[in-house]
């Protein structure tokens, strides 16, 4: 590498010497002109961008005039196809609302995009008004319901005391009736009291979609069926949180099964699959085993 040559002293001061005679000549005569400043660039601020963040197909979606599945009395099969016309249906002397103004939104799959909870009635006359939450999710663009609901209220039932979007799903807090209150009047709430997030996967029957439960452990995102018996036994095969091999098996301590009520939504929809009722030191909830 070849250094830069140094230019020696002598010659250095000669330059600033010349500079000093300079400036100090123009002390002296009138002629001498101010230094023009340095010309000023004009300094241009960036305007702020203005981007909308962008809207979930749920949230811009019009559930009040779609089609929707409805599980008679959540237990029922087949479901009931109800086509919502500015938010009402009337099906078979059944009168159908969808509570605009109770949708929550999270993402209950993980992928990023906005799912939404909605609650829909049907109404028969009298007290027998049967609420029914039921999960939208997002699916390749478009919107699509989870046809299982995952929370109800029904007079001298089950009592869902409120629902909140949350990290991961919508946490359910709900009391239903224990084993043995079947008497029960029905202004009283059971005692059976369950706080439980759900969210949503696609190993469900034919990739379908299906609740899960999350929290407080692993289990069945729908609505449980009741108790058909006191007693519980422990668990000694695996049980999933959706009727699928192929998902991963219910792990908690303290696993204890007991049979439920059989309900035709669950075994004419998956025949070769049972719900039982799973209990652990995190609470009680419902899973699927093979027959």
């Amino acid at each position: 590498m070849t250094l830069p040559t140094r230019i020696a002293r002598p010659a250095r001061s000669g330059i600033v010497l010349a500079r000093t005679a300079t400036a100090l000549a123009c002390l002296f005569l009138a002629g001498c002109a101010a230094a023009e400043p340095a010309p000023t660039v004009p300094v241009q601020i960036a305007e702020p961008v203005d981007e909308e963040t962008p809207v979930s197909v749920l949230e811009d979606f019009d559930f009040g005039n779609t089609d929707w599945i409805f599980v008679p009395h959540t237990e029922t099969y087949p479901p009931v196809v109800v086509s919502l016309v500015d938010g009402t249906a009337n099906v078979e002397g059944m009168q159908y609302t969808v509570v605009t103004d109770e949708i929550l939104f999270s993402d209950a799959d993980g992928d990023g995009d906005q799912d939404a909870i909605v609650p829909v009635e049907a109404y028969a006359g009298g007290n027998s008004v049967d609420r029914q939450w039921y999960i939208w999710a997002e699916h390749d663009g478009e919107a699509v319901q989870v046809e299982m609901p995952v929370a109800r209220t029904i007079h001298c039932g089950t009592v869902t005391a409120n629902v909140t979007a949350v990290d991961g799903g919508f946490e359910i807090h709900e009391f239903r009736h224990a084993t043995g209150e079947n008497n029960l009047a029905c202004t009283d709430r059971g005692s059976d009291e369950r706080v439980r997030t759900v969210g949503i996967t696609d190993l469900g029957p034919n990739g379908a979609l299906w609740p899960v439960q999350i929290a407080p452990f692993s289990a069945f995102g729908g609505i449980c069926p009741a108790s058909a018996e006191y007693d519980a036994y422990p668990l000694d095969r695996d049980v999933y949180a959706v009727p699928n091999g192929d998902a991963q098996p219910v792990m908690a301590d303290g696993l204890h099964e007991w049979q439920l009520e059989s309900w035709s939504i669950y075994s004419m929809t998956v025949p070769d699959w049972r719900l039982i009722g799973v209990r652990t030191g995190s609470g009680l909830g419902c899973a699927w085993a093979n027959r």
